[in-house]
């Protein structure tokens, strides 16, 4: 159960974007925190320096300094493809939050999507949600993906003979920011009101992106729920002008369906003219906001439900009982090396590797889970494995898989644990360092060995460094933030008072990572409930 934050009020949306979990949206072990010190800067902004150019240096502005918001070089597919997860400067997110969720502005931009969406022909399932059920935000987030996108792609299949899908290349680096203010208000009157003579709440959220980006106009942060929102405004005024384009062209709604998830579109239809005629619209329209369709993810079928369903789940299904038959680790792990190399950066891997994780932590904490025989899925005697070829397995999957980075950091952490022989560390650590921006990767080996006697000091990563500072006690004054711009010291003090790096969370910590840190289902087997549903819709 969950709710769109469209259905929020002005006062519950600010209370949801200013939460830890929507500030950040990727994981990061549990000593990093950033709800106080959101918290704190927007009580000091509430209690009276409610305009943002008053606390700006005399001589700098944000849009005047480079790494204002603290950047996470991470690698999209293992090759040359790399992905910024961004830390957005917190004085300029609480700021963000504060104009976008100000009643009068809240309260348009409801009325906007309402405006966006009548008669709208794509169906969109990506608007941020919040949780009514013990799951985070996040884990319901991702159920609108399974169950509305591959469900009801599946139905289609009863009206549809083919299924067109695509998505935007490279879609929030190459998000035009003066498109914000397009979709909120026109392109016309957004052109007209560029110098704010309206002060259009368009134009505001624009600036504020171009003052956390050294004032480009090209791309926006990613790695917040605000950021995803913001994006959704851009989307949704596409998607208007995709349907305005396709009634003009009166080809009748009977004949086809659109499903939208972010930037990933699905075109269902009986004449593939009419699915090239949608995505010829589409191409145009993105191309007047800086956007293109990718031409390597436009693909065309003619069985519905196969192309639903990513390719790796229905693989798995194959895979999993020949997994459970192998009378060792080393040879599940193979199997799963295999699997990486035909599915890059595959969710199902992730949720192999989770089950792994935990099937490890039981085995060494070697506790029942409410007197209930726990089901392991992998092998786990792991005195008679050659620990030091496990580690070598799991390192070249981790390479080609970025997306599984913290799953394999934590298991790499058990295995060193078990290993004694300092040179076989050290080695598996070299070989890490190895892969190119790799700074999330870093994140999530530091926890993995965190509590245990390895001595590694290589971290390059400002925010690794300073959790290593703060572990050994010693005093650390990097910032991860470009402050210059901020002449208000009532302000500037909230970092040091509020410290982002707790170290009684990491003196909490267990020797190893523990599923739990990672996990975003609490499931035994991650493959049970959507496995058999796929199952059933195939079978028919």
């Amino acid at each position: 159960m969950q709710k769109s934050i469209l259905k929020l009020d002005a006062k519950k949306a600010r209370e949801f974007f200013l939460e830890e979990e929507s500030y950040c949206n990727f994981d990061l072990p549990p000593y990093i925190k950033f709800s106080a010190l959101l918290n704190a800067i927007n009580n000091k902004i509430e209690a009276g320096h409610h305009e943002i150019n008053k606390i700006y240096s005399s001589s700098k502005k944000p849009q005047d300094c480079e790494n204002v918001n603290y950047k996470l070089f991470n690698n999209k597919n293992a090759k040359y493809d790399w992905r910024p997860f961004e830390l957005i400067h917190p004085v300029l997110y609480v700021y963000l939050v504060r104009e976008i969720t100000e009643e009068k502005n809240w309260e348009y931009i409801q009325k906007k999507f309402r405006t966006l969406r009548e008669g709208d022909y794509v169906k969109c399932f990506s608007i941020p949600v919040v949780s009514e059920t013990n799951q985070s935000n996040k884990a319901e987030q991702v159920l609108q993906w399974w169950n509305r996108i591959e469900q009801d792609s599946i139905k289609y299949s009863l009206e549809f003979d083919y299924l067109f899908h695509t998505d935007i290349t490279n879609f929030y680096p190459s998000i035009y920011t003066h498109s914000i203010a397009w979709a909120l208000h026109t392109k016309k009157m957004a052109k007209e009101n560029k110098n704010d003579k309206l002060l259009l709440l368009g134009n505001t959220i624009d600036k504020y992106v171009m003052q956390m980006s050294y004032g480009q106009t090209n791309g926006i942060p990613q790695g917040s729920v605000l950021m995803d929102f913001i994006a959704e405004i851009i989307l949704a005024y596409v998607d208007k002008q995709l349907t305005e384009k396709i009634r003009k062209q009166k080809i009748e709604s009977k004949n086809f369906k659109i499903i939208r998830y972010r930037d990933d579109y699905r075109i269902f239809v009986n004449n593939p003219q009419n699915a090239e005629i949608i995505l010829k619209n589409l191409s145009e329209i993105l191309a007047e906001t800086g956007l293109k369709l990718n031409p390597s993810k436009t693909i065309a079928s003619q069985n519905v439900i196969q192309s639903s369903i990513k390719k790796d789940k229905l693989r798995w299904l194959f895979i999993e009982p020949i997994l459970k038959e192998q009378s060792t680790l080393q040879k599940q792990l193979l199997i799963l090396h295999q699997f990486s190399l035909e599915y890059e950066n595959s969710g199902t891997l992730t949720k192999a590797l989770d089950k792994l994780l935990k099937d490890l932590n039981y085995k060494i904490s070697n506790v029942q889970d409410n007197n209930k025989k726990y089901q392991s899925l992998f092998k786990m005697n792991l005195s008679k494995e050659n620990k030091e070829v496990l580690v070598a397995i799991l390192i070249n999957i981790v390479s080609l898989n970025p997306r599984v980075y913290p799953h394999i950091m934590a298991i790499l952490g058990i295995l060193f644990s078990k290993i004694n022989k300092k040179t076989s560390i050290n080695k598996s650590i070299q070989k890490l360092e190895g892969i190119y921006n790799n700074s999330y990767m870093q994140i999530w080996l530091q926890r993995a060995i965190i509590k245990q006697k390895i001595d590694y000091k290589n971290f390059t990563e400002p925010i690794c460094q300073k959790v290593a500072s703060i572990f050994a006690g010693e005093k650390c004054e990097t910032s991860l933030w470009n402050n210059e711009w901020l002449s208000c010291s009532d302000i500037k003090n909230i970092f040091k008072k509020y410290p982002i790096i707790l170290k009684k969370e990491i003196d909490k910590l267990a020797p190893n990572t523990q599923s739990q840190e990672i996990t975003l289902f609490d499931y035994d087997n991650p493959f049970k409930d959507e496995s058999s549903s796929i199952i059933r819709q195939v079978k028919s």
